[in-house]
Protein backbone atom coordinates (compact mmCIF):
# COMPACT_ATOMS: atom_id res chain seq x y z
CA UNK A 1 0.00 0.00 0.00
CA UNK A 2 2.57 2.42 0.97
CA UNK A 3 4.25 1.50 -2.79
CA UNK A 4 0.62 2.11 -4.17
CA UNK A 5 0.69 5.84 -2.51
CA UNK A 6 4.67 6.46 -3.55
CA UNK A 7 3.53 5.92 -7.13
CA UNK A 8 0.01 7.54 -7.42
CA UNK A 9 0.87 10.82 -5.28
CA UNK A 10 1.50 13.62 -7.35
CA UNK A 11 4.27 14.37 -4.05
CA UNK A 12 6.22 12.46 -2.25
CA UNK A 13 4.93 10.42 0.33
CA UNK A 14 4.29 12.58 4.09
CA UNK A 15 4.96 10.83 6.75
CA UNK A 16 5.16 14.00 8.73
CA UNK A 17 4.55 17.87 8.52
CA UNK A 18 3.72 20.73 10.74
CA UNK A 19 0.31 19.89 11.93
CA UNK A 20 0.89 15.48 11.78
CA UNK A 21 3.62 16.16 13.90
CA UNK A 22 1.52 18.22 16.44
CA UNK A 23 -0.93 15.70 16.20
CA UNK A 24 1.48 13.03 16.65
CA UNK A 25 2.85 14.32 20.10
CA UNK A 26 -0.62 15.89 21.56
CA UNK A 27 -2.54 12.91 20.62
CA UNK A 28 -0.55 9.49 19.30
CA UNK A 29 2.25 10.49 21.67
CA UNK A 30 0.13 11.06 24.96
CA UNK A 31 -1.80 8.43 24.26
CA UNK A 32 1.39 6.01 23.79
CA UNK A 33 2.46 7.31 27.45
CA UNK A 34 -1.08 6.74 28.78
CA UNK A 35 -1.44 3.24 27.26
CA UNK A 36 1.79 2.26 28.94
CA UNK A 37 1.24 3.85 32.53
CA UNK A 38 -2.38 1.48 32.69
CA UNK A 39 -0.44 -1.46 31.65
CA UNK A 40 2.15 -0.64 34.44
CA UNK A 41 0.20 0.16 37.25
CA UNK A 42 -2.12 -2.81 36.07
CA UNK A 43 0.25 -5.30 36.18
CA UNK A 44 1.77 -4.11 39.19
CA UNK A 45 -1.09 -4.27 41.52
CA UNK A 46 -2.69 -8.16 39.77
CA UNK A 47 1.36 -9.01 40.69
CA UNK A 48 2.02 -10.82 43.43
CA UNK A 49 5.74 -10.26 43.38
CA UNK A 50 6.23 -7.66 40.29
CA UNK A 51 9.69 -6.93 38.11
CA UNK A 52 9.39 -3.18 37.89
CA UNK A 53 11.92 -3.02 35.34
CA UNK A 54 10.68 -5.84 33.14
CA UNK A 55 7.22 -4.36 33.39
CA UNK A 56 7.78 -0.96 32.57
CA UNK A 57 10.26 -2.44 29.55
CA UNK A 58 7.43 -4.60 28.47
CA UNK A 59 4.33 -2.15 28.72
CA UNK A 60 6.41 0.84 26.86
CA UNK A 61 7.30 -2.19 24.40
CA UNK A 62 3.93 -2.93 23.98
CA UNK A 63 2.27 0.37 23.24
CA UNK A 64 4.88 1.47 21.26
CA UNK A 65 4.18 -1.52 18.64
CA UNK A 66 0.45 -0.26 18.90
CA UNK A 67 1.12 3.09 17.95
CA UNK A 68 3.33 2.65 15.49
CA UNK A 69 1.66 0.32 13.48
CA UNK A 70 -1.23 2.50 13.94
CA UNK A 71 0.69 5.61 12.77
CA UNK A 72 1.69 4.50 9.37
CA UNK A 73 -1.65 3.07 8.75
CA UNK A 74 -2.87 7.11 9.44
CA UNK A 75 0.25 8.01 7.29
CA UNK A 76 -1.29 6.01 4.16
CA UNK A 77 -5.03 6.94 4.95
CA UNK A 78 -4.00 10.65 4.89
CA UNK A 79 -1.78 10.60 2.54
CA UNK A 80 -4.58 9.05 0.32
CA UNK A 81 -7.54 11.23 1.22
CA UNK A 82 -5.44 14.29 0.33
CA UNK A 83 -5.17 12.70 -3.36
CA UNK A 84 -8.52 11.95 -3.91
CA UNK A 85 -9.26 14.51 -5.59
CA UNK A 86 -6.22 14.36 -7.98
CA UNK A 87 -6.54 10.94 -8.86
CA UNK A 88 -10.22 10.58 -9.36
CA UNK A 89 -12.27 13.31 -10.85
CA UNK A 90 -15.51 12.40 -10.49
CA UNK A 91 -18.01 13.84 -7.69
CA UNK A 92 -20.84 11.94 -5.93
CA UNK A 93 -21.75 15.23 -3.66
CA UNK A 94 -24.78 15.79 -6.06
CA UNK A 95 -26.49 12.35 -5.73
CA UNK A 96 -25.41 11.84 -1.46
CA UNK A 97 -27.30 15.48 -1.37
CA UNK A 98 -30.00 14.46 -3.64
CA UNK A 99 -30.57 11.26 -1.34
CA UNK A 100 -30.02 13.54 2.38
CA UNK A 101 -33.17 16.12 0.71
CA UNK A 102 -35.11 12.74 0.34
CA UNK A 103 -34.53 11.25 4.12
CA UNK A 104 -34.47 15.31 5.68
CA UNK A 105 -37.07 14.30 7.63
CA UNK A 106 -35.87 11.23 9.36
CA UNK A 107 -32.11 13.85 9.66
CA UNK A 108 -34.43 16.19 11.02
CA UNK A 109 -36.46 14.01 13.55
CA UNK A 110 -32.89 12.56 14.68
CA UNK A 111 -31.56 16.08 15.22
CA UNK A 112 -34.67 17.67 16.93
CA UNK A 113 -33.02 18.27 19.83
CA UNK A 114 -29.78 20.15 18.55
CA UNK A 115 -31.10 23.66 18.61
CA UNK A 116 -32.13 23.46 21.98
CA UNK A 117 -28.21 23.14 22.69
CA UNK A 118 -26.63 25.37 20.52
CA UNK A 119 -27.68 28.17 22.33
CA UNK A 120 -25.18 26.91 25.15
CA UNK A 121 -22.64 24.99 23.76
CA UNK A 122 -21.04 24.36 20.47
CA UNK A 123 -21.03 20.52 20.55
CA UNK A 124 -19.26 19.78 17.32
CA UNK A 125 -15.83 20.98 19.60
CA UNK A 126 -17.02 17.13 21.28
CA UNK A 127 -17.12 15.45 18.24
CA UNK A 128 -13.18 14.39 17.57
CA UNK A 129 -12.71 14.39 21.66
CA UNK A 130 -15.11 11.42 21.76
CA UNK A 131 -13.67 9.95 19.12
CA UNK A 132 -10.25 10.20 20.44
CA UNK A 133 -10.86 9.10 23.79
CA UNK A 134 -12.67 5.68 22.33
CA UNK A 135 -9.74 4.91 20.77
CA UNK A 136 -7.54 5.59 23.77
CA UNK A 137 -10.28 3.80 25.82
CA UNK A 138 -10.83 0.68 23.58
CA UNK A 139 -6.79 0.01 23.07
CA UNK A 140 -6.94 0.05 26.78
CA UNK A 141 -9.70 -2.33 28.15
CA UNK A 142 -9.57 -4.95 25.16
CA UNK A 143 -5.54 -5.48 25.81
CA UNK A 144 -6.50 -5.62 29.73
CA UNK A 145 -9.00 -7.79 28.91
CA UNK A 146 -6.73 -10.54 26.54
CA UNK A 147 -3.90 -9.62 24.69
CA UNK A 148 -6.01 -12.36 22.05
CA UNK A 149 -8.87 -10.14 22.26
CA UNK A 150 -7.05 -6.60 21.53
CA UNK A 151 -5.14 -8.38 18.65
CA UNK A 152 -8.65 -8.94 16.54
CA UNK A 153 -9.83 -5.28 17.69
CA UNK A 154 -6.78 -3.77 16.72
CA UNK A 155 -6.95 -6.07 13.13
CA UNK A 156 -10.67 -4.47 12.67
CA UNK A 157 -9.87 -1.27 13.43
CA UNK A 158 -6.89 -1.13 10.84
CA UNK A 159 -8.23 -2.84 8.03
CA UNK A 160 -11.58 -0.68 8.67
CA UNK A 161 -9.08 2.34 8.27
CA UNK A 162 -7.86 1.17 4.66
CA UNK A 163 -11.33 -0.25 3.55
CA UNK A 164 -12.68 3.07 4.09
CA UNK A 165 -9.38 5.05 2.23
CA UNK A 166 -10.06 2.99 -0.13
CA UNK A 167 -14.09 4.07 -0.35
CA UNK A 168 -12.94 7.89 -0.59
CA UNK A 169 -11.31 6.67 -4.09
CA UNK A 170 -14.36 4.83 -5.03
CA UNK A 171 -16.56 7.34 -4.43
CA UNK A 172 -15.20 10.89 -4.20
CA UNK A 173 -17.32 13.07 -2.50
CA UNK A 174 -16.61 16.25 -0.48
CA UNK A 175 -19.07 16.48 2.26
CA UNK A 176 -23.05 18.48 2.55
CA UNK A 177 -21.30 21.89 3.91
CA UNK A 178 -20.54 22.22 0.39
CA UNK A 179 -24.22 22.90 0.37
CA UNK A 180 -25.17 24.17 3.62
CA UNK A 181 -22.58 25.03 6.64
CA UNK A 182 -23.66 24.08 10.13
CA UNK A 183 -24.90 25.88 12.49
CA UNK A 184 -21.47 25.34 14.88
CA UNK A 185 -19.96 28.60 14.76
CA UNK A 186 -16.53 26.59 14.93
CA UNK A 187 -17.20 24.51 11.77
CA UNK A 188 -18.22 27.57 9.63
CA UNK A 189 -14.84 28.96 10.34
CA UNK A 190 -13.40 26.05 9.72
CA UNK A 191 -14.79 24.54 6.62
CA UNK A 192 -14.56 27.59 4.06
CA UNK A 193 -10.66 27.13 4.75
CA UNK A 194 -10.85 23.35 4.76
CA UNK A 195 -12.31 23.40 1.33
CA UNK A 196 -10.02 26.76 -0.19
CA UNK A 197 -7.40 24.19 0.81
CA UNK A 198 -8.67 21.59 -0.96
CA UNK A 199 -9.38 23.19 -4.21
CA UNK A 200 -6.20 25.08 -4.56
CA UNK A 201 -4.36 21.48 -3.88
CA UNK A 202 -6.76 19.57 -6.40
CA UNK A 203 -6.94 22.42 -9.04
CA UNK A 204 -3.15 22.73 -8.77
CA UNK A 205 -2.69 18.59 -9.17
CA UNK A 206 -1.46 18.51 -5.49
CA UNK A 207 1.48 21.27 -6.49
CA UNK A 208 -0.10 24.03 -4.03
CA UNK A 209 0.09 22.28 -0.66
CA UNK A 210 0.02 23.99 2.68
CA UNK A 211 1.00 22.54 5.62
CA UNK A 212 -1.84 21.63 7.95
CA UNK A 213 -3.72 19.79 4.99
CA UNK A 214 -2.22 16.33 5.23
CA UNK A 215 -4.55 16.32 8.30
CA UNK A 216 -7.70 18.18 6.65
CA UNK A 217 -8.36 16.40 3.35
CA UNK A 218 -11.84 16.53 2.78
CA UNK A 219 -13.53 12.58 1.96
CA UNK A 220 -16.91 11.95 3.16
CA UNK A 221 -18.02 8.38 1.80
CA UNK A 222 -17.93 6.35 4.00
CA UNK A 223 -17.52 7.91 7.66
CA UNK A 224 -14.55 6.52 9.35
CA UNK A 225 -15.22 7.57 12.43
CA UNK A 226 -18.48 6.15 12.56
CA UNK A 227 -16.96 2.97 11.07
CA UNK A 228 -14.42 2.76 13.78
CA UNK A 229 -16.78 3.34 16.91
CA UNK A 230 -19.30 0.99 15.92
CA UNK A 231 -16.20 -1.45 15.54
CA UNK A 232 -15.17 -0.86 19.22
CA UNK A 233 -18.75 -1.07 20.27
CA UNK A 234 -19.19 -4.60 18.89
CA UNK A 235 -16.14 -5.25 20.42
CA UNK A 236 -17.64 -4.37 23.26
CA UNK A 237 -21.35 -6.02 23.45
CA UNK A 238 -19.88 -9.15 22.90
CA UNK A 239 -17.37 -9.04 25.09
CA UNK A 240 -17.63 -6.64 27.91
CA UNK A 241 -21.16 -5.98 28.03
CA UNK A 242 -21.30 -3.63 30.98
CA UNK A 243 -19.22 -1.01 29.01
CA UNK A 244 -22.35 -0.88 26.71
CA UNK A 245 -23.66 1.73 28.76
CA UNK A 246 -20.96 4.00 28.28
CA UNK A 247 -20.04 3.03 24.15
CA UNK A 248 -23.34 2.75 23.05
CA UNK A 249 -23.98 6.56 23.81
CA UNK A 250 -20.89 7.56 23.00
CA UNK A 251 -21.36 5.97 19.34
CA UNK A 252 -24.71 7.32 18.95
CA UNK A 253 -23.46 10.82 19.55
CA UNK A 254 -20.78 10.12 16.66
CA UNK A 255 -23.51 8.94 14.24
CA UNK A 256 -25.74 12.16 15.01
CA UNK A 257 -22.57 14.78 15.18
CA UNK A 258 -21.59 13.48 11.94
CA UNK A 259 -25.07 14.82 10.43
CA UNK A 260 -24.98 17.48 12.30
CA UNK A 261 -21.45 19.25 11.57
CA UNK A 262 -22.31 18.22 7.97
CA UNK A 263 -19.09 16.54 7.50
CA UNK A 264 -21.34 13.52 6.27
CA UNK A 265 -24.21 12.31 4.08
CA UNK A 266 -27.02 9.91 5.61
CA UNK A 267 -25.75 7.01 2.98
CA UNK A 268 -21.92 8.03 4.54
CA UNK A 269 -22.94 6.71 8.11
CA UNK A 270 -24.21 3.53 6.44
CA UNK A 271 -21.44 2.84 4.67
CA UNK A 272 -19.52 3.48 7.70
CA UNK A 273 -21.19 0.68 9.27
CA UNK A 274 -20.88 -1.61 6.43
CA UNK A 275 -17.49 -0.96 6.49
CA UNK A 276 -17.45 -2.14 9.94
CA UNK A 277 -19.15 -4.94 9.37
CA UNK A 278 -16.67 -6.17 6.44
CA UNK A 279 -13.71 -5.26 8.53
CA UNK A 280 -15.27 -7.39 11.41
CA UNK A 281 -15.65 -10.00 8.78
CA UNK A 282 -12.44 -10.39 7.02
CA UNK A 283 -10.49 -9.71 10.69
CA UNK A 284 -12.64 -12.93 11.82
CA UNK A 285 -11.82 -15.18 8.52
CA UNK A 286 -8.19 -13.96 9.10
CA UNK A 287 -7.88 -15.60 12.65
CA UNK A 288 -10.04 -18.55 11.88
CA UNK A 289 -7.67 -19.63 8.91
CA UNK A 290 -3.91 -18.01 9.71
CA UNK A 291 -4.49 -17.23 13.29
CA UNK A 292 -2.11 -14.23 12.24
CA UNK A 293 -1.84 -10.33 14.21
CA UNK A 294 -0.57 -7.47 12.60
CA UNK A 295 1.78 -6.87 16.19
Amino acid sequence: MVAIVFVLSPLPLRFIDDSLWFIFFKRIGVSWFILAVIHILWKIIHTTRPAIGTIVRDSFLFSSRVWLVFYLTLVIHLNIKINVGVWNSANYDAALQYSDQWLRWLIDAVLWWHPLIDQYIDSAAWYTTVYEFMFLLSFAVFSLKSPALFHKVFCATVISLLLGTFGYLLFPAIGPFVYELPASPLLQQAMPLMYYQYDLYTASAGANYTASYLVQGLAAMPSLHVAQVAVFTYYIWKHLKPLSVLYIPMTTFIILEALYTHYHYAADIAAGLLVAASAIVITHSIYARYSRTVL
